[in-house]
């Protein structure tokens, strides 16, 4: 038993100069890709690490879309020192479908901070500006935030309602 506890002590104090330190992450965000293709995310987002396949995102086509929650519980989650991302590509095909992919994760971990520093307020941005859904056009939203999970699936899709409209209107 004496062994036991020296042990549990031991892993306390570990535990404890990690937090004082600031080793301690300081939340998860979840962290997914749709595209299977990683050249697809990094010829469009600046910055993006080259990151070795076994290490990429958890592959999850529809769940990293929609819900995160859904993909594996151990793989859904990175720990996170700084800011979660979400980025989101969409471009509306002139047969009226949808294609769309999405990339999640701990910023930090994703992207070069020397190359794309994190923006320093959580807030997403849209390009182009003006979202007017035409048809083979590419409109990314790019979000960053601060806190659990923040990068779900609810977070950053303000347009989803207008983009479900549109898709339909165009039919």
């Amino acid at each position: 038993m004496r062994p036991l506890l020296a042990h549990l002590t031991t892993l306390c104090l570990l535990c404890l100069a990690g937090i004082v330190r600031g080793k301690v992450p300081s939340s998860e965000c979840f962290t997914c890709m749709s595209n299977p293709n990683w050249d697809f995310y990094a010829s469009r987002i600046q910055g993006l690490k080259a990151i070795a396949p076994s290490q990429q995102p958890t592959l999850a086509p529809i769940s990293c879309i929609f819900t995160p929650l859904r993909v594996y519980s151990d793989r859904a989650a990175v720990s996170c020192p700084g800011k979660c991302f979400k980025w989101i590509v969409h471009t509306i095909r002139a047969d009226g479908g949808v294609e769309a992919s999405i990339l999640r994760g701990c910023f930090e971990k994703l992207i070069d901070v020397a190359v794309h520093a994190p923006p320093k307020d959580s807030r997403c941005y849209q390009s182009p500006a003006d979202y007017n859904h035409q048809v083979d056009v590419e409109y990314t939203t790019g979000c960053f935030c601060t806190g659990f999970l923040c990068n779900s699936a609810v977070s950053g899709w303000p347009y989803l309602p207008a983009l479900a409209l549109a898709t339909l209107a165009l039919r």
